[in-house]
């Protein structure tokens, strides 16, 4: 399950690709709260059978990454809070790997210390994201093609 936070701007990413969201989520099956309540949560497979029907309505293969985007620590909840106010970058990264699983079972990340030096919590968090993202993405694509075969 994840926390569906970060779902929060696909009804307005939709809204601006010229798309209607509500007929794809009432097709599979997934009620309007999980696109107004940041604690909700949705199955992983819902989630990416959902971001695979949206990119094949708008054409927009990307589209997880235009949602992404719009997401930043406060998706993560209490977690988000707890990467913020760490008092290293490492023990930001080190509390990320270790609890993400209470925000996203679908993802896993991990840290690899290779003494990068003076990088904020801020941009090395944010290239942790976009990697997440970009694989979070190819899945997604993979799922989509294996759906239209």
């Amino acid at each position: 399950m994840i926390r569906t936070a970060p779902l929060l701007a696909l009804p307005g990413t939709m809204r601006e690709l010229g798309a209607d969201l509500r007929p794809i989520a009432d097709a599979l099956g997934v009620p309007e709260r999980v696109f107004e309540d940041p604690d909700e949560s949705i199955a992983y497979r819902t989630l990416c059978t959902l971001m695979a029907a949206c990119a094949k309505a708008t054409g927009c293969v990307h589209l997880g990454l235009l949602v992404g985007q719009q997401s930043g620590l406060q998706t993560l909840g209490a977690l988000g809070y707890l990467v913020r106010n760490a008092p290293k970058v490492g023990t930001a990264l080190d509390t990320l790997a270790r609890h993400m699983n209470v925000h996203d079972r679908g993802a896993a990340p991990s840290v690899e210390r290779q003494g990068v030096h003076g990088v904020s919590i801020a941009d090395t968090v944010a290239v942790l994201a976009g990697a997440m993202r970009a694989k979070a993405l190819d899945q997604l694509e993979r799922d989509a093609d294996r759906a239209n075969a």
